[in-house]
């Protein structure tokens, strides 16, 4: 999966090279049928270790493999435990 990090931050599709989303506020064009799982992984984590809140709407863990699409906005947040 090739990600190219852009300066704008308009939804739309970028030529062939792929489609323009946001996660964690910075805009990203991405290859399409990338899935969530993807995104996750490229920031160096699996599914059980991050929330993800998808279009302003918290992600079940089980919803990961479905695709971005040109526009869709993501926070990847990992979890941290303390005591």
């Amino acid at each position: 999966m090739k990600t190219h990090t852009v300066p704008s931050c308009g939804a739309r599709r970028v030529g062939i090279m792929g489609l323009q989303i946001s996660v964690n506020r910075k805009t990203q064009v991405v290859e399409e049928g990338t899935t969530i799982r993807d995104l996750i992984r490229e920031r160096g984590f699996e599914p059980p270790q991050v929330v993800v809140v998808h279009n302003e709407q918290l992600l079940e863990r089980d919803d990961v493999d479905r695709p971005v699409y040109a526009g869709d906005v993501l926070r990847i947040l990992p979890m941290v435990a303390g005591g």
